[in-house]
């Protein structure tokens, strides 16, 4: 055995030492994740006859893969993965048990009858999927992701009833998922996103008992996810975004126990979402819940308490109105992003949110929300970095002298309601990003520490306020202090400002001429 994965500091030389080709009886052979200077694959490793594992993944080679690698009849494990390889002949091929290459898979691939491995991904394969490979019925790996495959995936693929991993991802796979997908038994990860596939999930994917990982996400599948996926007892990631499916969401997914991460985000999913919480109350386990970007209607359960360990709920941009419940507060050992926004949300925000301890996001934002935010609301937030909470008829009320137990990275409160005094608790979040007080009341002047509370503040919007005086010095990426009444001259060093992008200064009281600054 001879392994140097992942040694790129101490291998950087150009090519391999020839006297490689002395080592007559080795099996093993890993040079990946090395640095070989764009290097040919040196041809003595053909004659490196008892070789049953070679992987040059990621080390940098370069140019023509040497066809006399076919000569490695004990070979059952190659990966040539990478960028800088490619061939001109493929018909050495059907003399390997596995391969990594660039270029098209030929039909002769089916000759190797001893195949169990096969990694190709990230090359620039072409072409269709052969037919052929269904001959290959020891195959327990095949991936074949981040090339440009393209055409339907065989039917034949359901005869590789050994195979454990089908990756595909990123390709420009086309047409239906074949019904005899269902036939692979022992398939534990099936990775079809980023492609082009239409149609409907077939209902045997019920059939993957063993199935552990499903990503179907970014196609263009149609239809309602079938009832049969609820057999797919070992199912830890389940992830449908980004796709067309309609209908409801069925409840036999709340037979899944073992689910940790679902994620049908982006699609025409309809239906009350109380229904679907009571269904998915059973995933004990689920520790990430994206229903976002859908139509689905209802209040929030109170059920909703008793996901203790969920880290991260997104319900955005659906019809869902009532109240955020008290029981939100049941979560506060794991949930670290609460993400609400574009709902029809009303009521007053829980006090209760305000034991979420482990919070990093929350976005509220475009709701109906009413009522006051008070000290209450960020009692034990010391984990918070994102504070959204814009386009609500809030009342923020905290007193001058309060200290956050966070410190934030992006604060969105616009279009709420914060008084006529600027908020002195900003210029403790030193490591403020972005600060978005637009319409929310503020007038007079800017306070005195504004200038430099943050090094980090790259966009600032104070829009539709009362704010007077004159412009600050603020060379950020994005300002906007639109609808104010700000007087005097732009400040010169705004002319410094090579990095900003967006600069809105309309219906101020602005006087002074702007030749200095163009």
């Amino acid at each position: 055995m001879w392994d140097v994965f992942y040694d790129a500091e101490t291998i950087g030389a150009s090519k391999v030492n020839p006297s490689l080709q002395e080592l007559k009886y080795l099996k093993y052979l890993d040079l990946s994740m090395n640095n070989f200077s764009h290097a040919p694959v040196p041809s003595v490793i053909s004659s490196l006859v008892h070789l049953e594992y070679l992987n040059l993944s990621y080390a940098m080679f370069y140019g023509l893969v040497p066809p006399q690698l076919g000569n490695l009849s004990n070979l059952y494990h190659l990966d040539l993965g990478g960028w800088f390889l490619h061939v001109d002949d493929l018909d050495w091929l059907s003399h390997l048990s596995s391969n990594g290459i660039i270029g098209k898979i030929p039909e002769s691939i089916g000759n190797l009858s001893n195949l169990v491995e096969l990694y190709l991904s990230r090359n620039n394969i072409a072409g269709s999927i052969p037919r052929t490979m269904s001959t290959l019925i020891h195959m327990k790996i095949l991936c074949l992701f981040d090339n440009r495959i393209y055409g339907e995936i065989p039917e034949t693929i359901g005869g590789l009833q050994n195979l454990l991993v089908l990756s595909l991802d990123n390709n420009f796979i086309t047409g239906e998922i074949p019904a005899t997908i269902g036939g692979l038994q022992n398939l534990q990860l099936l990775s079809l996103d980023n492609n082009f596939i239409t149609g409907e999930i077939p209902e045997t994917i019920g059939g993957l008992q063993n199935l552990q990982m499903l990503y179907l996400d970014n196609n263009f599948i149609t239809g309602e996810i079938p009832a049969t996926i609820g057999g797919l007892q070992n199912l830890q990631t389940l992830i449908l975004k980004d796709n067309s499916f309609t209908g409801q969401i069925p409840n036999t997914i709340g037979r899944l126990r073992n689910l940790l991460y679902l994620d049908i985000s982006n699609n025409n999913l309809s239906g009350p979402l109380p229904k679907t919480m009571a269904s998915l109350g059973n995933l004990t386990n689920l520790r990430h819940l994206d229903l976002g970007g859908n139509s689905i209607s209802g209040e929030i359960p109170q059920t909703v308490g008793n996901s203790v360990r969920l880290e991260y709920l997104d319900l955005s941009n659906n019809g869902i109105n009532g109240k955020i419940p008290q029981a939100i507060g049941n979560l506060s050992a794991s949930l670290s992003s609460l993400v609400l926004n574009g709902n029809n949300l009303s009521g007053i925000i829980p006090s209760s949110m305000g034991q979420l301890s482990q919070l990093r996001k929350v976005d509220l934002s475009s709701n109906s929300l009413a009522g006051n935010i008070t000290e209450a609301h960020f009692l034990n937030l010391t984990s918070l970095s994102e504070l959204i909470i814009a386009s609500n008829s809030l009342n923020v009320i905290l007193p001058n002298d309060w200290l956050p137990p966070f410190n934030a990275s992006i604060i969105d409160m616009s279009f709420c309601h914060i008084g006529a005094k600027f908020p002195d608790w900003i210029q403790t979040q030193h490591q403020l990003q972005r600060l978005y007080l637009s319409g929310v009341g503020v007038s007079g002047n800017l306070p005195i520490w504004f200038s430099n509370f943050s090094k980090h503040l790259e966009i600032l919007y104070l829009s539709s306020n009362h704010l007077t005086d004159q412009l600050p010095s603020a060379p950020l990426l994005m300002l906007d202090l639109s609808n104010n009444s700000f007087v005097g001259p732009i400040p010169l060093d705004f002319t410094e400002a090579t990095n900003l992008q967006l600069l809105s200064l309309s219906h101020n009281h602005i006087n002074d001429s702007l030749s200095p600054f163009f």
